[in-house]
């Protein structure tokens, strides 16, 4: 009962103010309350509830987008606005590149480690090149911080999305080929 008196408290509170600062008669305010309440409490209800369903995997994704998108907005409000949707698929691309970058980790190790010997021949020149041009401007480098931590995250998340891939498949997961030939059997046709 206790909780009772507090929702309706909360409903008639809102009912006054909806009624005097919009200047309504209480017919429609009390209309209008209703439906502020009503898109509230769902507006609040759903992602509890996809929480609940989709569990720990959810959160993972939803913590990284909400900073992602805060940073992108922080550090790129113009284009961010002007053209939000080519952040976003940056953003997805960033996700999937992550994702590949597990899959050629776990599945072609030596490959992969070569490719980020390559990376890293070209980026540190270039990080080195964008310090010594953010040393003079006074946001310079927490921009750079920013930025780099815009591109760490998508790639992060699509790492942590992507199953475990095993390293080597066996032929029609029935066994190790040394397994048949301590059967008796033959690699001859």
């Amino acid at each position: 009962m206790h909780g009772l008196m507090w929702k309706i408290g909360l409903f008639v509170a809102a009912w006054y103010e909806v009624s005097v600062e919009l200047g309504l008669d209480a017919g429609t305010a009390f209309v209008l309350t209703l439906v502020l309440i009503g898109a509230a409490l769902t507006v609040f209800r759903l992602p509890a509830q996809l929480l609940n369903l989709y569990g720990p995997r959810l959160a993972l994704l939803v913590g990284p987008v909400i900073i992602w998108l805060a940073l992108a907005w922080w550090v790129l409000p113009r284009a961010f606005l002007r053209h939000p949707m080519l952040a976003l698929t940056l953003a997805a691309l960033l996700v999937l590149g992550g994702a590949a970058w597990r899959y050629g980790w776990t599945r072609y190790r030596e490959e992969t480690m070569r490719a980020i010997d390559r990376v890293k021949q070209l980026t540190v020149p270039a990080g080195m090149l964008v310090l010594q041009a953010t040393l003079g401007n006074r946001w310079g480098l927490v921009c750079v911080a920013a930025l780099a931590v815009m591109v760490a995250m998508p790639m992060r998340l699509g790492w942590l999305l992507i199953g475990p891939v095993p390293a080597e498949r066996v032929d029609a997961k029935m066994g190790e080929p040394n397994w048949f030939r301590r059967a008796g059997m033959s690699d001859e046709l």
